[in-house]
């Protein structure tokens, strides 16, 4: 596994799937705590659980991520969104802590045909995007030295995402999944290293800050996505046949929160980081 040099690493929001993803590849020592050990809706809690353990380096990795019960529950969102990463900035900025925060593509409305960049104006279309927009722009106003790391399509091992529910109701007698949005996938396990590399390059003397994007670079609808999906569960033997998969408009599935028609990330910010791991222990 990756070994940060002792630099003493807290990860907030302990079984999310990214948080998930980077146990598998940090040093022991690393430091995980649910929402249990650390509300990051309560000041008190945040203080105390940083007062205690005084780590250099701070990865916020909760949030409120269901995107249309972002829309019934609007201050639960805003509470984990927006305050929480308002109040952690602000003691991570007067306990000089580098603090690395997870956004999402849903900041941009998805007018534009070509990746976004971590410069162009974002204009969120649903409640989710709104509140994680309110987060950055906290951050940036509390601790300037912060980094803020949009992702997008997230899918993995772990968690609850798009290539665990697809391969879930593969079975099904049909499966329609939407043409008309598209993203950027992003694989937990390379975005884990890539926050890793970002963190040993800081102690290394590299000084990040700002906003900053990470995707794999592929754009894809979620029609493309799932047959992607499905090719590569086939050739690998997890599926006994391709599903009969149906193209469709997203004007067929009603949902409580609209969702950007494009939102592929640019992530040429941080290529210098998606390599291999900067040090390792074996």
């Amino acid at each position: 596994c990756y070994e940060p040099k002792k630099m003493k690493l807290l990860v907030i929001g302990k079984n999310g799937q990214v948080a998930s993803a980077l146990k598998d590849i940090t040093s022991d020592d690393t430091i995980f705590l649910s929402k249990d050990e650390l509300d990051i809706t309560n000041y008190k809690s945040i203080k105390e659980s940083i007062e205690k353990e005084r780590p250099d380096v701070i990865l916020n990795l909760a949030a409120f991520t269901n995107v249309d019960n972002a829309e019934s529950f609007r201050n639960e969102a805003e509470s984990v969104n927006f305050h929480g990463p308002n109040f952690l900035s602000k003691i991570c900025k007067d306990h000089l802590i580098k603090l690395i925060h997870l956004s999402t593509d849903y900041v941009f409305n998805g007018k534009k045909n070509f990746p976004y960049t971590p410069d162009d104006i974002t204009n969120p279309l649903n409640w989710y995007g709104v509140t994680k927009r309110k987060g950055e722009i906290a951050i940036l106003n509390n601790h300037p030295d912060s980094i803020i790391l949009r992702t997008s399509w997230l899918y993995g091992e772990y968690g609850n995402n798009f290539l665990k529910k697809i391969l879930g109701i593969a079975k099904n007698d049909e499966i329609k999944v939407v043409n008309d949005q598209f993203g950027s996938p992003s694989y937990t396990r390379e975005l884990s290293r890539v926050l890793l590399n970002i963190i040993l390059d800081y102690k290394e003397g590299n000084n990040v800050f700002g906003i900053i994007h990470y995707s794999s670079g592929d754009q894809l609808s979620w029609y493309e996505f799932a047959k992607k999906i499905f090719d590569i569960a086939c050739e690998e033997g997890y599926i006994e046949s391709f599903p009969n998969l149906i193209s469709c408009s997203s004007n067929e599935f009603v949902t409580k929160a609209n969702r950007p028609s494009y939102s592929a990330l640019d992530n040429l910010s941080t290529k210098p980081f998606n390599k291999s791991p900067l040090t390792t222990d074996n």
